[in-house]
């Protein structure tokens, strides 16, 4: 889900100016800090937060059908990283600006039984979401 942060921004970006300090020398020391990563795993419902789209299905794989029919695993090779490029078209439903891409499992394990990962209202629940952080927030509204 597209989303909109209250406070909460690219936590990889170099550090500036925070107080009147420059603090930019910092990012030289401590380096991982300013790394750009490809996602960062948060508890999203400790952050202000609202989606800008509506969930939306980027990737389901169903364990219950035998995986040689979805995957040539003769073209794996042992160590060859593989990738997954899967794409997906976002509708907005809210306007605002757009800092990041929420994503999450959910486990479909029987019929009328699943286990969600996505953030949840207040609730502690020890399951994280990954944040896919955009450079500079993206004004959009619900036309786009």
């Amino acid at each position: 889900v597209a989303v909109e942060f209250a406070h909460l921004r690219n936590s990889q970006q170099r550090v500036k100016m925070v107080e009147n300090l420059d603090l930019e020398s910092f990012c030289d020391i401590q380096p991982l800090g300013c790394k750009a990563s490809a996602g960062v795993a948060y508890d999203v419902w400790m952050y202000d937060w609202r989606p800008l789209t509506p969930e939306f299905s980027l990737l389901s794989i169903d364990f219950a059908s035998e995986l040689k029919d979805q995957v040539e695993f003769e073209s794996f090779m042992v160590g060859e990283p593989q990738t997954c490029a899967p794409k997906a078209t976002l509708s907005f439903t809210a306007s605002g600006t757009c800092h990041a891409i929420v994503l999450w499992i959910d486990w479909k394990l029987a019929e009328g039984i699943s286990l969600s990962w996505g953030p949840k209202d207040d609730t502690v629940d020890h399951c994280k979401q990954v944040v896919y952080f955009l450079d500079e927030g993206i004004a959009v509204d619900s036309n786009s």
